[in-house]
C-alpha cells in the first residue's frame, strides 16, 4: 500500500509541475506575443513613416523640376534680349538717375 500512496503522491507532484510548466509556457507565450505585436506595430510605422518620406522627398523633387524649368525659361527669354538693348536700357536708366539727382 505504501507504494502506491507513493506513487499516487508522486504523480500528483508531477502533475502539479506540468500545471505549473504549461501556467510558465502561456505566459511566456504571452509575452512574446506582446513583444511580437510591439514590434509589428513599430515595423508598420515605420514602413508608414517612410512611404511618407518618399512621398515628400518625390514632391520636392516636382516641385524642383517646375522652378527649373520655370527659370530655365526665364533665362532663356533674358539671354535673346539683344545686349545692345540691355545697354540702351542701362543708359536711360543712368541719365534718369542723374538728372533726377541734378535736379533735386
Amino acid at each position: 500500500m505504501a507504494g502506491l500512496e507513493e506513487l499516487i503522491a508522486e504523480e500528483r507532484k508531477a502533475m502539479k509541475l506540468v500545471e505549473e510548466a504549461k501556467a510558465k509556457a502561456e505566459r511566456i507565450i504571452s509575452e512574446a506575443q506582446k513583444k511580437a505585436d510591439e514590434i509589428l506595430s513599430q515595423a508598420t510605422k515605420r514602413g508608414v513613416i517612410e512611404a511618407r518620406i518618399k512621398e515628400e522627398e518625390e514632391k520636392a523633387e516636382r516641385e524642383a523640376e517646375e522652378i527649373k524649368k520655370k527659370y530655365g525659361e526665364e533665362a532663356a527669354k533674358l539671354k535673346a534680349v539683344p545686349e545692345e538693348s540691355i545697354r540702351r536700357a542701362a543708359e536711360l536708366v543712368l541719365k534718369e538717375v542723374l538728372k533726377f539727382e541734378r535736379g533735386s
